[in-house]
């Protein structure tokens, strides 16, 4: 199966073991609603990205898989029902990270996780034709509200009906979205008997800085993208090839 990536200057084909090396133009026969604001360029890297921002404050296994784990966010649908949190105390780079996420999956496609709300009768109505919940910077009873535990519907590929202010229509919303959670402290899950079911979908990534004290850098995913853009860009498109060669492989 052929999965494509909206470039800002085409669509780039992901196909295992590595992404295409060229786009194929945008054309009204492919039915796309959004693009990114990414220029794809693959003879591009990203050092400072990782050099910077990722290795001073994830093992190298984590960054091997935070790449994986994450490309496949850009390229479709949550098939593997996983829900990523980024722990870790202030200023190791957890939301820097997000917002650079945030512009590759293009932020019409992103949306606020609010567990706490979601219960409530219109809330679900939000995520419709979105790819990636976020949640951002959150408590650490956030996964002990009440609607959390819809979270593992919203991600495990379950439909939904969802509802909409001053309408009688109902709204289908199947929940193969993908969801990152950043927080400073360890979150606790309300596990109930549910406790295979949230094991099998957490993905916890321990951002722990080593050495001295950071530099702070003002708007670092800005930077970080105007400079290295299409760089990380490849990165995690070059993840989510290998991602899916080891899912057509293992399973």
């Amino acid at each position: 199966q052929w999965h494509f990536y909206a470039a800002l200057n085409g669509l780039v084909p992901v196909i295992p073991p590595t992404p295409a090396t060229a786009t194929i133009d945008h054309h009204r026969n492919f039915y796309l609603t959004t693009k990114s604001v990414i220029t794809f360029d693959s003879s591009q890297s990203c050092p400072r990205f990782l050099n910077e921002l990722l290795t001073p404050v994830l093992e190298p296994d984590d960054i091997f898989l935070l790449q994986r784990v994450c490309g496949l966010v850009l390229i479709g649908p949550n098939n593997l029902q996983k829900i990523v949190l980024l722990e870790g105390s202030g200023l190791t780079g957890k939301s820097i990270y997000q917002l650079i996420l945030d512009t590759l999956v293009g932020l019409d496609s992103v949306t606020q996780l609010r567990t706490e709300n979601l219960t409530s009768r219109f809330e679900l109505s939000r995520y419709v034709g979105k790819r990636l919940v976020a949640g951002r910077d959150v408590p650490p009873d956030f996964l002990r509200q009440k609607g959390a535990g819809l979270l593992k519907s919203l991600t495990g590929g379950d439909w939904h009906n969802t509802e909409r202010k001053n309408s009688n229509e109902d709204i289908p919303l199947k929940g193969d979205l993908h969801a990152i959670i950043t927080s400073n402290a360890a979150l606790r899950v309300k596990v109930e008997s549910d406790g295979s079911a949230w094991e099998r979908r957490l993905v916890i990534f321990p951002f722990k800085r080593t050495g001295g004290p950071p530099k702070r850098i003002l708007n670092f995913d800005q930077i970080l993208l105007k400079e290295e853009g299409p760089g990380i860009l490849n990165w995690h498109l070059l993840g989510a090839a290998q991602a899916l060669l080891e899912i057509e492989e293992h399973g």
